[in-house]
C-alpha cells in the first residue's frame, strides 16, 4: 500500500476534510455500478467466455478507471466539496486502479506465451494502431512517474502527465480495432468512445479555465 501512501503525501498543501454529499454518494455508487455492469457483461457473454476473461475484464475496467481519474481533473473543486476529500488524494485513487487493471497484457502474454504483444508494430499504419495498447501502457506509466516525481519536475510536469489522454487514444482505438466486446456490442463501442470524448473534453475544459484565470491575473 505503499503507493497509495506516497500520492498522499504529495499534496501542496493541507486540505480540510469535508464530508461526503449526496452528489458525491451518488458518483461513488454510479462507478461502482458501471464497474459491476460491465464486468457482468463480461462475464455473462457466453460466445467469448474463454481463457481471454480476464484480459477483457482487466482492459475495459483499467480504460474506465483512468478515463474517471481524467475526467474528474477538471472538477477539482466539486471533487472536494463533494466527496470530501483533497482531489489529488481521489484522482490518484482512480488512477492506481486503473494503472493496475490496465495491465491486461501481461494476462495476455501469459495465456499465449508471446512476448511479442510487449513490442510496438511498425509494419504498417493499422498494425501500428491495431497493436497499441502497447503504446497506451508505455504512456501511462510516463505519466504516472510524472506523477511520482512532481515535487521534482515541476516545470515539465504539466506536459508530460497529459500524456495520459494520447494514451487513451491509442487504447480506444486498439480496442476499436481488436476487442471482441468492441466487435460484437455496438453499445460498449459506443459507451467507451464516448468515454474518450468526455476525456478528451474535460482537458480542453480545464485548461480553458486555466487560460481564463491566467487573462483576469
Amino acid at each position: 500500500m505503499w503507493f497509495f501512501s506516497y500520492l498522499a503525501t504529495i499534496q501542496h498543501a493541507e486540505v480540510p476534510i469535508m464530508p461526503l454529499t449526496k452528489p458525491g454518494l451518488v458518483f461513488i455508487v454510479l462507478i461502482l455500478l458501471f464497474s459491476v455492469v460491465i464486468s457482468y457483461f463480461v462475464f455473462s457473454n457466453v460466445v467469448f467466455r474463454s481463457i481471454d476473461l480476464p484480459v477483457r475484464l482487466l482492459a475495459l475496467n483499467g480504460f474506465f478507471f483512468l478515463s474517471v481519474a481524467s475526467v474528474m481533473s477538471a472538477f477539482v473543486k466539486e471533487v472536494w466539496r463533494n466527496i470530501g476529500r483533497p482531489y489529488l488524494q481521489v484522482h490518484h485513487f482512480f488512477a492506481a486502479i486503473g494503472i493496475a487493471l490496465s495491465l491486461h497484457p501481461l494476462t495476455y502474454a501469459a495465456q499465449t506465451l508471446n512476448p511479442n504483444v510487449f513490442l510496438p508494430r511498425f509494419d504498417s499504419l493499422i498494425s501500428f494502431f491495431t497493436w497499441g495498447g502497447i503504446i497506451a501502457l508505455i504512456l501511462v506509466y510516463t505519466s504516472l512517474f510524472a506523477a511520482l516525481l512532481m515535487k521534482r519536475i515541476q516545470k515539465y510536469f504539466r506536459i508530460i502527465h497529459p500524456i495520459v489522454i494520447i494514451a487513451l487514444f491509442f487504447a480506444v482505438v486498439h480496442a476499436n480495432l481488436l476487442g471482441l466486446d468492441f466487435a460484437n456490442s455496438n453499445s460498449i463501442r459506443i459507451v467507451y468512445d464516448l468515454l474518450f470524448v468526455s476525456t478528451l473534453g474535460a482537458f480542453i475544459l480545464k485548461h480553458n479555465n486555466r487560460y481564463k484565470v491566467e487573462l483576469k491575473s
